[in-house]
């Protein structure tokens, strides 16, 4: 396939190295092409989205790698304007034809040769960032504009904060020289070191023991008595109270759910699991690729034709994948599988059926028989005339 060159403009100092078809990020087909001073990712086929760019001094790392169907992938880690670490992962989708290992290979190759350590960046605080090389395009920019890319559900790491260059190039003053003690006055100060060293010893040995002797250890209180007066009065015993049990109410805390919120508007596909799943999302002719896990919409552009769905599991689990399709904030479609490597199709239309008009019957009054009733009937107008005459 041939490419134009005037579709892309490069920095005086920017090299084009490498171009590749059908690159996914999040389920989005892109058209990726790595510069010397960047990855540039170009919607062609929907041509819906914005232009994407990573610069190559954002990145941390590159490693290689296979999702669970065996896609070849590129892991890069990006450094943020914050100092913050997050993942983004380049799919290299077979669908263009073949094993694109080779084509990955040198695409990681080639982002390594030109990710060298002057091209990182490193964040301080309280310090204005420089702009980027290129006019008009800072790199946070690029980077808040690829953000809806970047999967947020990976853990990420905090970046150790930057050394002032100020405090590098100062040297450490050497400490003065200590003077030599003479030999007996260390040997008493050694001696006493021991000895306050074995005391602190003795006395945490001590304390773990009678720590573990009260949680070991119940405690029964002693009764104690009072001496008793002789006198010529009598005494009497007061009874020893009984003790009250008093209950104590533990309250659970009640699990709190996350509300999914369904958008009020439009045709949306909302697809459940919680493992990996692949197919296909939208309407006959404009299907969307699907390769996801967890919980996500996929809006369908149509408001009555036909929605077509092929959610596939990747596994052999008998947990449940859902589809359910929602038409301006209401469900109209629910299917679920709990099936190992269980597929859902589903195919129909949102038009709404066109009512049938129901025929009107209508009696009409008998005549009383006491009067003399004569019948006309109208063959023009297809009435019935009824006359009556009294007696």
């Amino acid at each position: 396939m041939s490419y134009r060159m005037d579709d892309l403009k490069l920095d005086s100092d920017e090299n084009l190295l490498i171009r590749a078809q059908a690159v996914h990020v999040r389920s989005k087909s892109f058209e990726a092409v790595l510069t010397s001073k960047r990855i540039i990712l170009k919607d062609i086929i929907e041509n819906l989205l914005p232009q994407k760019e990573i610069p190559l001094a954002t990145l941390k790392s590159v490693e290689p790698g296979e999702n669970a169907i065996g896609d070849q992938i590129i892991t890069l880690a990006l450094l943020t304007k914050t100092g913050d670490s997050r993942q983004m992962v380049l799919t290299f989708s077979p669908e263009s034809g073949g094993n694109r290992n080779k084509e990955r290979d040198e695409w990681l190759r080639l982002i390594k040769d030109h990710l060298t350590p002057e091209k990182i960046i490193i964040t301080e605080p309280a310090v204005t960032p420089a702009p980027d090389e290129r006019k008009g395009q800072p790199i946070d920019q690029n980077i808040q504009s690829i953000k809806p890319l970047i999967k947020d559900s990976v853990p990420h790491t905090e970046a150790a904060p930057a050394i002032p260059e100020s405090v590098q190039a100062s040297p450490v003053p050497p400490l003065p020289p200590v003077p030599a003690a003479p030999r007996k006055k260390r040997t008493k100060i050694l001696a006493a070191l021991i000895i306050i060293i074995v005391i602190i010893a003795v006395a945490a040995v001590g304390f773990v023991v009678t720590k573990n002797l009260q949680k070991n250890t119940i405690v029964q209180p002693e009764a104690t008595t009072q001496p008793l007066t002789t006198t010529t009065t009598p005494t009497t015993t007061l009874p020893t109270p009984t003790p009250v049990a008093t209950a104590i109410i533990t309250t659970k805390p009640v699990p709190q759910t996350t509300q999914v919120l369904i958008p009020p508007t439009g045709v949306w596909v909302e697809i459940t699991y919680d493992k990996i799943y692949t197919g296909l999302v939208g309407a006959p002719g404009m299907q969307q690729d699907v390769n996801d896990t967890g919980d996500h919409f996929y809006e369908v552009p149509t408001t009555d034709g036909t929605v077509a769905v092929s959610i596939q599991k990747t596994d052999g689990s008998v947990d449940e994948l859902t589809v359910i399709v929602y038409s301006d904030g209401k469900t109209v479609k629910t299917v679920s599988t709990t099936t190992p490597l269980g597929i859902i199709d589903l195919a129909f239309s949102l038009a709404t059926p066109t009512p049938t008009a129901t025929p009107v019957l209508t009696t009409l009054p008998i005549p009383s028989p006491t009067s003399n009733a004569t019948t006309v009937v109208n063959t023009t107008n297809s009435t019935l005339s009824i006359k009556l005459e009294s007696k």
